[in-house]
């Protein structure tokens, strides 16, 4: 089985990794924020853990696009000069695990319920991917005027 695990390509291998680490985020989440639920059944618990982690991972899949599209260089030396996918995704992936840390850390401050804490991360997910959707628009537009 580990030998497999070696075997994963890159890409997929590092996508895991920072899913296994939205995973634990998750269980962190409901040990702060829902305590009676540590009572019940483990499958449960893991069941609502692994949803949550799909849902961060969902959450912040277009604030990360955005965030990629932005950042990259349109006008590249060489036409064929291909993205390092491998790295993009755990940079993208380690901000996206900063940016859960920030909110629950932000949310246990404050002594939000989990509710308040998927509000304000579903708010603050819309407000990033607008931020770099904004951003990329003027980059672009800056790069056209320094062409020219």
């Amino acid at each position: 089985m580990i030998k497999e695990i070696f075997e994963i390509e890159p890409i997929q291998k590092n996508s895991l990794i920072i899913f296994i680490g939205i995973f634990l985020l998750s269980f962190l989440q409901i040990f702060l924020f829902k305590r009676e639920l540590l009572n019940e059944s483990s499958f449960l618990i893991l069941g609502i853990s692994l949803s949550i982690a799909l849902c961060w991972s969902l959450l912040n899949v277009l604030p990360l696009y955005c965030f990629f599209l932005a950042t990259k260089e349109s006008d590249r030396k060489t036409p064929n000069q291909e993205i390092m996918w491998e790295k993009v995704i755990v940079v993208l992936g380690f901000l996206c695990l900063c940016w859960i840390l920030l909110i629950t850390y932000i949310s246990y401050e404050f002594e939000f319920s989990l509710k308040k804490l998927i509000r304000i991360s579903i708010i603050l997910s819309i407000i990033r991917s607008f931020f770099w959707f904004i951003f990329e628009i003027v980059a672009r537009k800056n790069r056209k005027v320094i062409k020219k």
